[in-house]
């Protein structure tokens, strides 16, 4: 697991991969955390199966390796993160993990201290 803390950091060193979970209609209502790629839970399996070419052309960024130790899924709470990283530990991506504590957890903590945390979505 990773804390809103540890993944703060990984952000501002830029050695994160994150991949939110959630529908992209809770983006709009909620926002998103800076930098996360959104690939929905029903798609996490055919994303990770795809040929690099074919990620990047859907999500606009690089296909994770399985060898990857800056793999970090999350969602609203954590459990389709959780779901999510089951499946790609499935597919041989061992070393992901996921925010335990979801987007909320991130709002949450920094709502009041840096609200720049969180990104705007918009159509």
């Amino acid at each position: 697991d990773v804390s809103v803390e540890e993944l703060d950091c990984l952000l501002q060193e830029g050695r994160v991969q994150l991949f939110d979970v959630r529908e992209p209609s809770e983006l709009l209502d909620t926002g998103k955390i800076p930098r996360s790629v959104n690939i929905p839970l029903a798609e996490v399996e055919e994303a990770l199966k795809m040929t690099p070419d074919t990620f990047m052309a859907k999500y606009k960024c690089s296909k994770p390796s399985k060898e990857d130790i800056d793999i970090v899924f999350h969602c609203r709470k954590g459990n389709r993160s959780q779901k999510a990283l089951q499946i790609a530990h499935q597919l041989g991506y061992t070393k992901s993990r996921h925010l335990s504590p979801g987007f909320t957890g991130w709002f949450d903590h920094w709502k009041d201290m840096n609200p720049n945390k969180v990104e705007t979505v918009s159509k």
